[in-house]
């Protein structure tokens, strides 16, 4: 069966958001356009969305003769959400508007434990974070915590944990009882994912593979849910066997992604100083050069593995991006010396996020809602 007129009318009013969210000030004609919409059906979607308070007549348009038509814009500021991402020794916060601006960033190095002082630590740092931004209860949407960990679809059941994470399996049931608003729980990779392919403006499906201490990533498709899979691990590429009975991974196995991509392998050499390795690397120190030359050849055959299954935009991010831009050169010829049947590699990129690609993220989960229901 097609759609009711009640919901066509319904998905225009939603593209039409979308499309505003991403503009600075446009003429119906120009939407009707772009979108390819009749113009009584973008001024009746105007309509709506003045109504609710999501946009806003903002004076003539310059015109090159005639009469001069009038400007909309979004009211970005109509709504807010909040991201939260806790990971192994740090904190992060994202408070973003409706076009996933942030309006307010924060990071703090600090390691969350599961017991009350820690936990009430956390409350403190995100309440102060509101607080600081003037935003009002009616405006907030929820707050999105992402975590290095399994979890289900609803967003509230933790399943796996980073075995170097120290939080409680009942950290949803924790977190929701601190603010009036809705809370979800969300993977890292699959937050930073979101982030990372709405900063870029990719459409279509995007594969992300988030490189950090811990190794994760996930499959994105833009204005869509993630699909976690069956068991809730779609995308937990850390994890797939990368070198038969290799190298001894945290989660038990050897051989895996993480044991040869994780940032731990380089940072070992300082102390656990990621900044400090990439330092003497630019000196050339010799220990140095070599650790990088090998860790980009595990990196350029995991790149070779995922794009043989999925064939899509790859972006590589996580805290690694940072210091990406530098090396990318080299890891295209890597990755193109395992694959003669591809004749370059403009699929892939990197993401220009970094610490707070994941919190943003977790807080896009219910603006993505929010629009959605429009």
């Amino acid at each position: 069966m097609g759609l009711s007129n009640a919901e066509i009318k319904k998905v225009n009013r939603n593209d039409i958001l979308r499309y505003l969210l991403k503009a600075d000030i446009v003429s119906k004609n120009r939407i009707a356009h772009d979108l390819e919409l009749t113009v009584p059906t973008v001024t009746s979607a105007l309509k709506d969305l003045q109504a609710l308070g999501l946009a806003r007549e903002d004076g003539a348009m310059d015109s090159n003769g005639g009469r001069k038509s009038m400007g909309y814009r979004c009211n970005k500021d109509a709504r807010y959400a909040v991201g939260v991402n806790i990971a192994r020794s740090s904190v992060d916060l994202a408070i973003v508007d409706l076009s996933m601006e942030p309006v307010c960033k924060k990071h703090e190095r600090v390691q969350i434990h599961g017991q009350p002082a820690s936990y009430e630590w956390l409350q403190r740092f995100i309440a102060s974070a509101i607080e600081e931004t003037g935003i009002g209860p009616e405006k907030i949407l929820g707050i999105g915590y992402a975590l290095p960990a399994i979890i289900d679809e609803s967003g509230t059941q933790i399943y796996g944990l980073h075995e170097e994470m120290d939080l409680s399996w009942d950290f949803y049931e924790i977190a929701r009882t601190w603010f009036p608003y809705p809370a979800v729980l969300q993977r890292e990779a699959v937050c930073a994912g979101a982030a990372a392919a709405n900063d870029l403006h990719l459409g279509n499906a995007v594969v992300y593979l988030n490189l950090a201490s811990s190794v994760g990533g996930a499959v994105i498709r833009r204005n869509e849910p993630v699909d976690l899979g069956i068991n809730c691990r779609k995308g937990e590429f850390g994890h797939l066997t990368l070198v038969p009975h290799g190298r001894q991974c945290f989660c038990g196995r050897k051989g895996c992604v993480n044991a040869y991509c994780s940032t731990d392998n380089l940072s070992a050499l300082t102390d656990g100083d990621l900044p400090l390795f990439f330092e003497r690397l630019r000196q050339g120190a010799a220990a140095y050069t070599a650790a990088w030359e090998e860790y980009l050849e595990y990196l350029a055959l995991t790149i070779h593995n995922l794009m043989t299954c999925f064939d899509e935009n790859l972006i590589l991010g996580g805290e690694l991006a940072g210091y990406l831009p530098p090396y990318m050169g080299m890891i295209r010829e890597k990755v193109e010396a395992y694959d003669h049947y591809l004749k370059d590699t403009v699929y892939l990129s990197y993401g220009v996020l970094e610490f707070d690609a994941a919190s943003i993220g977790a807080a896009g989960h219910f603006i993505n809602q929010f629009i959605a229901n429009i």
